[in-house]
């Protein structure tokens, strides 16, 4: 029996919708809305069998088309045609012809008269339109692409896709080892590999799909005319757009139509088989070979176009492709701009999602939300000015700026010069702690962010907490604690409507802050041999505050106000990566030891002032198997109180399974249980006294109190010393 109570608010939706229907039109957002009320529905009605039998009949879709049954149907329009005559226009046979028409009336593509003539429906002249069928063909196409017998292209990847995965113990596939790879046993990509000539005509229907399945040109919402022509360098030799990876140049023909009287050259680049297909575009546009993985030839144009390039690509391949991007622009004038989709954080898409499994499957690469790719581009030096969108099943187009004029961000170029020299890797290696000077942009942020810090710690306690209610534990929102200290914690930026301004300052400094820290995790990694992209996946989503509650890592950045001659924190470490913390005043004290030997007890407490300080933290320490040592400190009373800005890089739980052989171990581990068991392992030093002594208890009842760690974590009992530190920084306990 149905769900009803699940059913009344999808079909009282759907009644309501029905006004707008009257005048006859059907604008896109209601014929959005009522397209996923009406999934929505149908889902609800359907039985475990009803799903099953929905699968496995897309088989049946693809032999329609291969016998051009639709289209025969189609030519027949309203009456139909008889059994009979399609036996005889199809040629299969008449037992099998009826039962695969009977699997399309299930599906909505043919449907039966009361003169038991078979006709067309809306759906099957879709199927028929030349992109979306050899869309179709490409993913079902019954081609000898093995010397084994008839296979499809992108079918088997799919029916070998749990036995793939499950063999790559369900990491993300990558573009050389995916179940592409596994399901054909080639090292080669999925491009590489249907360039043979034997797949000619699979290659000919990807392209035509790949044209044809953009429905809205990207030129209708975005201003091209007064972001790329209004500023652009007016001479008729100055190049005006480079599209990277163009294909057959259908996107720079269409510039070209639009705006027929532009000056300035445009550049169509791509493999020197599809430039030499392309010709000029009839004098659109300069044809130019060039491999995208290579450096980029051509300096200072106003824009480098990337038309749904790097979806193809993991986030590797696209830094690469990105890279020589970021070398060849003009600071202050030259910008990237990225045709692609965004995939929404709240709600779904079928035609994304189902895009994403296509490229996960046979390339490795991947469809994006906001924060990966503001990720990416902030990993190689970009910064996000915009993201044009007209709605979420559409590709929008991401401009992004270089590290010139118009760079806000304090993000890591392609090849950044270290930020610390060997003594101080040394120093941060060994003692866990270093200060340092901050970068101009990061210093920006944080006048701006202190100025308006002070302000909310003036305002009146129940607004605070009004403004920012308390969740998590202390973990967001404002926390209270009586005659020791008040504190904000951010993880994302829909936290508080009515103090939006401080937000953004927040997240303004939380970009400049994780850009400085990722920097500072390549000169470690440099230092110990840890490949630089080992730390992708610890990263996803860390690199930007997150914009709501859904896209939250354990990364914060968190506001402290410390109240006169009472505020203070227990001796600790950090259980994340790193720390930057920022003080107004003295207090903050590190444990420092002279000799810089690991286990020596000579170490003294060593007040860093208001110089801004690095720590180490305890997951990084456990990452580098003890050869980074996390940084002690702790917090003590100071006369005039003490405001300090405390931002944690800590790893993203969003690939749970991790992969710990480029830290020197053979092994994929599951990093949400070790976070969950390391934090279980402490006690908020920043909660109130009484919850802090309940916590002390139970963990010594489990003999867990003999170290110390976190900001949210256990300290040590008071007599322990540093050497503690070292016994906690192994792997072994957890596996």
């Amino acid at each position: 029996m149905e769900n009803t109570s699940t059913l009344k608010p999808l079909v009282e939706r759907m009644s309501s919708l029905g006004s707008s229907l009257r005048d006859g039109s059907l604008s896109p957002e209601i014929r959005r809305e009522l397209k996923v009320l009406a999934k929505e529905v149908a889902f609800a009605l359907e039985t475990p069998f009803d799903t099953m039998q929905r699968v496995a009949l897309m088989a049946v879709v693809r032999v329609a088309i291969e016998v051009g049954l639709l289209e025969y149907l189609i030519e027949a329009g309203s009456s139909g045609r008889t059994l009979e005559d399609l036996v005889a226009k199809t040629g299969v046979d008449e037992v099998l012809l009826p039962r695969l028409l009977r699997g399309l009336v299930t599906v909505g593509l043919v449907l039966r008269n009361h003169q038991h003539r078979w006709a067309a429906t809306p759906l099957s002249q879709a199927c028929t339109i030349p992109p979306l069928k050899s869309g179709f063909k490409f993913i079902f196409i019954a081609e000898t692409v093995l010397t084994l017998g008839s296979f499809d292209l992108a079918g088997p990847v799919f029916q070998n896709m749990p036995k793939s995965l499950a063999k790559a113990k369900y990491r993300c596939p990558t573009a050389l080892d995916g179940p592409f790879q596994d399901t054909y046993d080639t090292k080669l990509t999925c491009f590489d590999y249907i360039m043979e000539p034997r797949l000619a005509d699979i290659l000919e229907d990807y392209n035509r799909f790949m044209q044809g399945r953009r429905t809205t040109s990207w030129l209708e919402f975005y201003p091209f005319a007064e972001n790329i022509l209004g500023g652009a360098d007016d001479q008729a030799n100055s190049v005006m757009v480079v599209d990277v990876g163009g294909g057959l140049g259908h996107g720079l023909i269409e510039i070209k139509k639009r705006f027929p009287h532009m000056k300035g050259r445009l550049v169509l680049q791509d493999l020197p088989d599809t430039v030499n297909q392309a010709g000029d575009g009839k004098g659109a546009f300069e044809p130019l070979a060039h491999d995208f993985f290579t450096p980029q030839p051509v300096k200072d144009a106003k824009a480098y176009l990337l038309r749904t390039v790097l979806h193809d690509w993991p986030d590797d391949e696209c830094r690469k492709i990105l890279e020589q991007l970021v070398a060849a622009m003009r600071p202050g004038y030259s910008k990237v701009l990225i045709n692609e989709l965004v995939v929404p954080e709240a709600g779904d898409s079928d035609s994304i999602n189902t895009l994403d499994l296509i490229m996960m499957g046979l390339h490795g690469g991947m469809e994006r939300t906001k924060n990966q790719w503001r990720n990416l581009l902030a990993s190689v030096g970009l910064r996000i000015e915009k993201i044009w969108t007209l709605n979420e099943e559409t590709e929008s187009v991401i401009e992004a700026f270089g590290q010139g004029m118009n760079s806000e961000v304090f993000a890591p170029p392609s090849h950044p010069p270290p930020i610390l020299d060997s003594d101080q890797l040394t120093r941060l290696a060994r003692s866990g702690s270093i200060s340092i000077d901050l970068p101009n942009p990061l210093t920006t942020s944080v006048y701006e962010l202190s100025a308006l810090h002070h302000g909310f710690f003036d305002e009146p306690l129940s607004s605070k907490k009004s403004q920012f209610p308390a969740a998590e534990g202390t973990e967001l929102g404002y926390y209270h604690v009586a005659n020791g200290k008040e504190y904000l914690t951010f993880r994302h930026q829909d936290l508080s409507a009515s103090a939006m301004k401080l937000t953004h300052a927040a997240a303004k400094f939380w970009a400049s802050a994780a850009s400085l820290l990722h920097r500072m995790l390549r000169d470690l990694s440099k230092s110990i041999k840890i490949p630089l992209a080992a730390w992708d996946p610890l990263l996803d989503g860390c690199l930007a505050m997150p914009s709501s509650r859904l896209e939250t890592t354990p990364t914060l950045l968190r506001l402290f106000n410390y109240f006169p001659n009472a505020g203070s924190a227990e001796r600790h470490t950090d259980t994340g990566l790193l720390t930057l913390c920022i003080g107004t005043t003295s207090g903050l004290q590190v444990w420092e030891n002279p000799s810089l030997l690991p286990l020596s007890r000579d170490g003294q407490w060593t007040d860093v002032g208001t110089q801004p300080t690095v720590l180490i933290g305890k997951s990084l320490q456990w990452l580098s198997a003890g050869r980074l040592r996390a940084g002690i400190h702790r917090v003590v009373a100071n006369p005039e109180g003490r405001q300090s800005i405390v931002f944690a890089l800590r790893p993203s739980l969003r690939n749970p399974m991790f992969d710990l052989r480029p830290f020197g171990e053979p092994r994929v581990v599951d990093m949400a249980a070790i976070w969950k068991e390391m934090r279980g392992s402490l006690f908020n030093v920043n909660a109130t006294n009484i919850i802090r002594t309940a916590q002390k208890k139970r963990l010594k009842a489990k003999g867990l109190m003999h170290g110390v760690s976190d900001e949210s974590g256990q300290s040590s009992d008071e007599a322990g010393k540093a050497d503690n530190e070292e016994k906690d920084g192994a792997r072994q306990a957890h596996g």
